[in-house]
């Protein structure tokens, strides 16, 4: 499935869920929700970069997922009954979300049937998707992970940049600054990707 949320969702719809979302803004590092706040609504990203992670007991960051432009963060606590953030959305350049409160998005799914099938639908695959995701995470090697990062970002037919440092990919992948250079370094010499500057490719197998 798609990480976005929002391309999926019909134009007539779009315009309805912008008349009843807050648009907020965000400068670089600034928390849209902090882990174990109390729930009060779910954001999609409107424009920038932000990333969700958990702080183990000694404060390290263990980045779950950096998300963009039409990803959803914390939607499926509209049904879940959490009553609070399971983890906490920071921005990490300028950018803004649409947040949607709880009790008005359920009042609007109720208003319109079609398109509460539609969310409860992709609200099951994302759950599916971030399962398999963790279960990638477990049995999955570096270099696997590190190639399946790069595929989902759209290496594997065009070159792509980094969309974060190797510092936070690092904490997104379970690894170290230096086992990520060096992975990215033996992926090259295994003739796996191909490298112009700051820009990557899958090469076909």
């Amino acid at each position: 499935m798609s990480a976005n949320f929002w391309i999926q969702i019909p134009d007539n719809i779009k315009v309805e869920l912008e008349k009843i979302a807050q648009t907020k803004k965000f400068q670089k590092g600034e928390i849209v929700f902090c882990e174990n706040d109390p729930f009060k609504g779910f954001v999609v990203i409107k424009q920038g970069k932000f990333k969700i992670y958990n702080l183990n007991p000694n404060g390290k960051e263990a980045i779950l997922r950096v998300m963009s432009e039409g990803e959803m963060a914390a939607g499926p606590l509209i049904f879940s009954g959490a009553p609070n953030y399971p983890a906490t959305l920071e921005s990490i350049e300028n950018g803004s979300v649409y947040f949607f409160e709880t009790n008005q998005f359920k009042q609007f799914l109720k208003s319109h049937p079609d398109f509460q099938n539609q969310f409860t639908t992709q609200m099951m695959q994302f759950m599916h998707y971030l399962k398999n995701k963790t279960s990638s995470l477990m049995l999955l090697n570096l270099k696997e992970r590190l190639m399946e990062y790069l595929k989902e970002n759209g290496a594997e037919h065009n070159f792509i940049q980094l969309n974060i440092n190797k510092n936070q990919l690092a904490l997104l992948l379970n690894a170290t600054p230096e086992s990520i250079s060096r992975t990215f370094k033996a992926l090259e010499e295994e003739n796996l990707i191909e490298v112009k500057g700051e820009s990557y490719k899958l090469k076909s197998s």
